[in-house]
Parts: C-alpha cells; structure tokens; sequence
C-alpha cells in the first residue's frame, strides 16, 4: 500500500480483498456483536402471518458511536429492514436475530454492499448501494456538504476520509461493480 494514505484508508481498502463473509468477522470484532435483534421475534412473526400492522424494532442503533446495523443476510434477500418488503419475501425471523447483525461505518457499510453486489453478479447489495450509500459518501467527501448536527454528523465524522483518499476509496467501490 502506498505509504501516503492514511492508516485508515489502508484499512478500508484491505477489506476489499476477502470474501463477504470474512468481512463480516472482521467488522463483529471490531465493532462487537449486537445484544438485540433487529426486530422482537413475536412481533415479527406476528406481522409477518399479518396478525400485527408492524413489527416491533429491538434496540439496535449505534448512531450516537457513528455506526450503522448491516443485516448480514443481505446478500440472499433484499431490503431485510422494510417491514414490508420482509413480509412480501417471507424472510424468516432468523435473518433478523442479534447473530445477523453486523456493525460499520459508512465506508464500511458501502464497502459490504459492493462486495455482495459483486459475489451475487449484482442481484443483492447493489440497489442499496447505488441509491443511498454510494449517493451520500459522494454528498459528504466529494461534494463537502456534509451534516453539521446531530447524530449524522457523527457518522460523518466516524467514517471521515479526506477528499482525496475519499475519491480513492470511491473508485475502488465503483470499480468493483465492473469486475
């Protein structure tokens, strides 16, 4: 790796050279494992056989740390936090237990989408992605208009990058998309 990039940077970029899965054991011991699921299990079940309007959510977020929960089965279903896109697919309760469940940082979260977008020939991770992550680390890195309050601005600031290590980081994502 090149010496002038920040300890950070490499960090990132390493992660694009293992599988999905072995990210994922990288990310849990770094960030430790979740102590709830996504969702309470009743609840969910309950709305998924239709007897509840909406599921119950556990306490999950780590946004005041600058973390975003990443659903570890997201490279076999999509959008496994929508309510009711999990219904409509009939995901099993399992995919939202503590056990699936993984903590990152923005770069992190994107970098996970695009490996699963590569290991699955684009049919998960990649409409995540294209339509939220990739869209706001370019508002917040390249653009510079980046939150000022609150508990973005903390995950604007845990996952801060210069612009150009950002740009570097970005090409490598994108680049993944076309391998």
């Amino acid at each position: 790796m090149n010496d002038n990039y920040t300890l950070k940077l490499n960090r990132y970029l390493d992660l694009f050279e293992l599988e999905y899965d072995k990210v994922v054991e990288v990310l849990q011991k770094k960030y430790g494992e979740a102590t709830e699921d996504y969702f309470n299990e009743v609840s969910y079940n309950n709305f998924i056989s239709g007897k509840n309007k909406s599921p119950n959510k556990g306490q999950t977020s780590r946004t005041d740390e600058g973390l975003f929960c990443h659903h570890v089965d997201e490279n076999i279903y999509k959008s496994i936090s929508e309510p009711n896109l999990a219904k409509i697919q009939r995901i099993p309760f399992s995919s939202q237990s503590k056990s699936k469940l993984v903590y990152c940082d923005l770069f992190e979260h994107a970098i996970l989408h695009a490996i699963i977008s590569k290991e699955t020939d684009g049919n998960f991770g990649k409409q995540g992605l294209e339509a939220h992550l990739f869209r706001k680390l370019k508002q917040w890195y390249l653009n510079l208009k980046y939150p000022r309050y609150g508990w973005w601005n903390t995950c604007y600031i845990k996952s801060y990058l210069n612009e150009h290590e950002a740009e570097i980081l970005l090409i490598r994502i994108a680049e993944l998309q076309m391998d």
